[in-house]
């Protein structure tokens, strides 16, 4: 037997939602409709080396779900999932263009400099172990 949240739709629940911004069992009743294109949309939109961003985001999908909800006007024409699915994407595609931004660095490239600048000389200057920065440096290699 559904219960009455389960039968009312999506923008009447946005609505209520609305009105009244802290009624966890509407957001709850949100996301169990929507995670799904949430989820979709995620995984389609986010690249495999930003796999701990589409972890994250999935883990937050009910705060994602919920501002939607905020932000939802049906006077707009669009269903509900729809403007979800758009959100998402746009979201996806920023976290996107925001990290293709960043250069790339090789870990061979970090111990080269490591290397360059704390060279013998250095280390012994700054009365710092060989050993200690040897290890760090194996270390870094290992987990490349």
């Amino acid at each position: 037997m559904k219960s009455s949240i389960e039968k009312t739709s999506d923008n009447k629940l946005i609505k209520q939602l609305q009105a009244n911004p802290s009624s966890s069992t509407i957001v709850n009743e949100l996301t169990r409709r929507h995670s799904g294109i949430f989820i979709k949309m995620v995984t389609s939109y986010t690249s495999d080396s930003l796999i701990s961003v589409r972890d994250e985001l999935i883990c937050e999908k009910s705060y994602h779900i919920y501002h939607c909800a905020l932000k939802y006007k049906p006077s707009r024409g669009a269903k509900f999932s729809t403007f979800i699915g758009n959100e998402t994407k746009w979201m996806c595609l920023n976290i996107y263009n925001k990290h293709k931004k960043r250069p790339t660095i090789s870990v061979e490239e970090i111990v080269h400099d490591l290397s360059q600048e704390f060279s013998d000389s250095v280390l012994d200057k700054k009365n710092l172990d060989k050993e200690v920065f040897s290890y760090i440096i194996k270390i870094v290699k290992d987990y490349s």
